[in-house]
């Protein structure tokens, strides 16, 4: 037996010693105990089976990611970082990595047994996703930064709806004039016809902020500005559109380039020493 012997009223896993004691007597209030044997006692509960927790890793999606067991009356702790008792929060749907302790009590017999589960979630940042449809876009002497903005927003895909207005406030948005020899050239106004681009750029923090929860994003979207469409009015009153193509050259129909030879090549060549194929 141990030099010092602790009491214990409670008997849970480990080795117990135990004291055979003879009590005599002496008067009503005076005993003499003597030691008389001793033996040791070793309690072994069964092995705890049929509940696991495991390391888990999952996207942030915006939503709480704290786990459940059906059926067991469970604790949830949840601690930011990798070592258990340290920075304990009790809101878990951020980007980052956590340990998860789950702990409860479970009958053996008579006796109550503690179990303590310990795993780790990492909770992993989102991806942004963006697709624009728009590739050309008529003249109308206006700017179109801010249609194309708004279409940026419109279509600008978060884990969730929650987070799109902080998201879009921290992108940045360069616009550019494509030349022909490939350079992009930054603009501050997109209006003049031409071939432009639109370079949307996000840049991940790691500050706690909405911006912490998805990966760093660029995307680049080129679209035309086409010249405005010329109406013709013939002498009947009938009319027809000339458009023009990719490179800005006006394209007349085929039936005002007729009318065109028939009205007045006859009555102009005389006049300018014309053939109608030079009209």
């Amino acid at each position: 037996m141990p030099a010092n012997p602790v009491p214990s009223s409670e008997l849970e896993d480990g080795q117990y010693y135990v004291a055979v004691v003879d009590v005599t007597k002496l008067s009503s209030d005076s005993y003499n105990f003597e030691a008389v044997g001793e033996a040791k006692l070793e309690i072994v509960m069964p092995q705890f089976t049929g509940i696991t927790l495991s390391d888990t890793t999952v996207k942030y999606n915006g939503q709480s990611q704290i786990g459940n067991i059906t059926g067991v009356d469970i604790e949830y702790k949840y601690y930011v970082g990798s070592i258990a008792e340290e920075n304990l929060v009790t809101e878990v749907k951020n980007a980052g990595q956590y340990i998860v302790v789950a702990s409860f009590t479970r009958m053996v017999g008579e006796f109550e047994q503690e179990i303590s589960l310990t795993a780790t979630l990492t909770i992993e940042k989102a991806d942004l996703a963006l697709e624009l449809s728009t590739s050309k876009f008529d003249y109308q002497e206006k700017d179109f930064k801010t249609e194309i903005k708004n279409a940026i927003k419109a279509n600008l895909k978060c884990a969730t709806a929650q987070d799109l207005t902080e998201i879009y406030d921290s992108l940045e948005i360069n616009f550019y004039e494509v030349l022909d020899n490939g350079y992009n050239k930054p603009v501050t106004a997109v209006k003049d016809t031409g071939k432009y681009a639109v370079e949307v750029i996000f840049t991940s923090a790691n500050d706690g902020s909405v911006a912490s929860n998805y990966n760093d994003f660029t995307y680049t979207h080129e679209f035309t500005i086409k010249p405005a469409h010329i109406i013709i009015t013939l002498l009947g009153g009938d009319s027809l559109v000339a458009e023009y193509d990719a490179e800005g050259n006006l394209v007349l129909p085929e039936t005002l380039s007729v009318v065109f030879k028939f009205d007045f090549a006859e009555s102009y060549k005389e006049k300018y020493g014309l053939d109608a194929d030079d009209i």
